[in-house]
Parts: structure tokens; C-alpha cells; sequence
């Protein structure tokens, strides 16, 4: 059984990184490859100027496009033909009602994830084409663009065409969108938002971000709460507790630098170091004062 490919993007593979992010994920052997082209989600609409931009993005990287195929009037084995000659099919993106009524009724759920199955065949989505994808499209009836589609076609299965191992994705996200997603997202269910210009890039089992991703910053070894955990450990030497106190300090308040706090630390630290540089006040000083300054830091974090 081969492994399954997907694309899901939230708008297309219209901008540079998109188109770079298709052709890293066809690992450059993509020319010449012949898509079918799903546009169904587009009927409902009036205006469909987005269907041809996709159109020329897809024929300007090298693909061959099986256009003007309309998957209604198909009988379930021309259908089933129509994709044997292809290496892939592109779902665009528009009503998403429209589109998942007829992507079951078609039966194009079951003879894609055949050919997925027995051939090496890509399934490229966007917007509403990728979510319904996933296994779970009921996305589609709280998305912050609901406003855009009503249900006229009285869809009330909801469950999405399952080709992907991946519970539901969000398109078009934005920072506004988070405590929406988060409200609806369950244990059970995990939504991905995927902005403009980003995909998941599903290979089997591997599912990976694309396009124009943020690049994040690398998380900071130890946490405050790790941190925290290590000054109140009695059993740890007194200096190591100091050191780490340090580097909290210097972390959660680098402008501190000429504290009293921090200055007495940083001397009670150079005094439990080399002890033997230092007389009987000032190591009695130093065990006193650290042991002092770790307690009060350790409450002022920790509460």
C-alpha cells in the first residue's frame, strides 16, 4: 500500500513560498505530472476569478491539468478512469457545503482513497478542499468566514473524507482566530490553523507545516519552573542553588543588573567558589546572605 500525499493549503499555491513549498514537496519531479482539476466548489459562486489563478499557478510550475471534468455527472467507473490517468487531483477551495455534498455523492471519496492506496497519487486542497480532506470538516460551520456560505444544500453529515491522519485544519487563521479555535477544539480533536500561504504537508504518517512559516525561538533550557524546583532542593549544594538563582534572576529581570539582590548573590557565589580566598566572616557572610536571598526569591516566584 503506498503511502498517502497531501497538500492541504489554506489558499493555494499562488505566492512564492507556496509554489517553492509544492515543488520541495513532489521533491522537484513534478513537471509534466497531470492533475485533475476539482473546481465544484466554485459553482455555487459568482465570483470565481480565484479558480483561474490557480489554474495558471498550477500550469506555470509544469503540471498538465484534466480540466472541465465535472465529478456530478460522472458514472462512479468514468470517474474512476478519469483519475487512473492522472498522478494527482487539486480540490479548490469555495462552498464548502457544495463541495462535500458532492465529493460524497460522487463517490470521489472512496475511488481517490483507492487510487491514494495503490499508487504513488497526490491530493492537493485548498481552503475548503483541504479541510474536507481531514477527518473531521465541521470546521465549516463555526469558520470566521462562515458568513460567506449558508447551508442550501442541506448537508448534515459532517464527517470529513478521511484521506489525511488528521483530525481537522483551520484555514485562512489569524491571531483573532485562536480563542475560537481553542473554544472548539476538543481532546478528541485536534484542529491545525493554517494561515495564508502555509500547508500541511502529509506524507503517511508524517505531517509537516509549510510555506511561509514563523520561524520560533528556541525555548530556554530551564524554565522558571524547573528553575524554582532546583533553588528549593535542600540536597543540592548551596553554590549550585546560587548559580541557579542567578540565571533566574538575570532571565526574568535583565535590567536588575545593579540590584542590591543580585550583586549580593553574585559575591555570595564568587565566595562559595573558591572559599579558600575568602576569610571565616566573609564564608559565614556568604552562606547566610545566600541561603537568605534563595528563600526570598524562591517565594517571590513561586507565589
Amino acid at each position: 500500500m503506498a503511502e498517502r500525499l497531501l497538500l492541504l493549503t489554506s489558499n493555494g499555491i499562488k505566492s512564492e513560498e507556496m509554489r517553492q513549498a509544492t515543488v520541495d514537496f513532489f521533491n522537484g519531479d513534478h513537471c509534466g505530472q497531470r492533475l485533475l482539476f476539482v473546481d465544484t466548489a466554485a459553482e455555487p459562486l459568482s465570483a470565481t476569478d480565484y479558480v483561474e489563478e490557480s489554474k495558471r499557478a498550477l500550469i506555470s510550475l509544469g503540471f498538465r491539468l484534466e480540466e472541465n471534468v465535472d465529478i456530478k455527472r460522472l458514472s462512479t467507473e468514468s470517474l474512476r478512469m478519469v483519475l487512473k490517468k492522472c498522478n494527482g487531483v487539486f480540490v479548490e477551495g469555495g462552498d464548502p457545503y457544495y463541495l462535500l455534498y458532492w465529493l460524497r455523492t460522487s463517490h470521489f471519496k472512496r475511488i481517490v482513497a483507492d487510487r491514494m492506496d495503490e499508487n504513488p497519487f497526490a491530493y492537493i486542497g485548498s481552503s475548503s478542499g483541504s479541510v474536507v480532506a481531514c477527518k473531521d470538516a465541521s470546521v465549516i460551520k463555526w469558520h470566521h468566514l462562515k458568513s460567506r456560505f449558508t447551508n442550501t444544500i442541506g448537508l448534515t453529515d459532517f464527517s470529513g473524507l478521511q484521506l489525511a491522519l488528521v483530525d481537522s485544519i483551520y484555514p485562512h487563521a489569524h491571531e483573532g482566530t485562536k480563542k475560537l479555535i481553542k473554544k472548539q477544539a476538543k481532546p478528541s480533536r485536534k484542529i491545525v490553523p493554517i494561515k495564508d500561504n502555509q500547508a500541511l504537508a502529509v506524507t503517511g504518517e508524517k505531517i509537516e507545516l509549510v510555506g511561509q512559516v514563523e520561524q520560533t525561538q528556541p525555548k530556554q533550557q530551564k524554565s522558571s519552573e524547573i528553575m524554582l524546583s532546583r533553588l528549593t532542593d535542600s540536597n543540592r549544594p548551596l553554590i549550585a542553588r546560587a548559580r541557579d538563582a542567578l540565571t533566574l534572576l538575570q532571565s526574568t529581570h535583565p535590567d536588575l543588573r545593579d540590584s542590591s539582590q543580585l550583586l549580593i548573590l553574585q559575591w555570595a557565589v564568587r565566595v562559595l567558589k573558591k572559599p579558600e580566598n575568602y576569610g571565616d566572616t566573609d564564608r559565614r557572610n556568604a552562606q547566610i546572605q545566600g541561603l537568605k536571598i534563595l528563600n526570598s526569591i524562591s517565594q517571590q516566584y513561586s507565589a
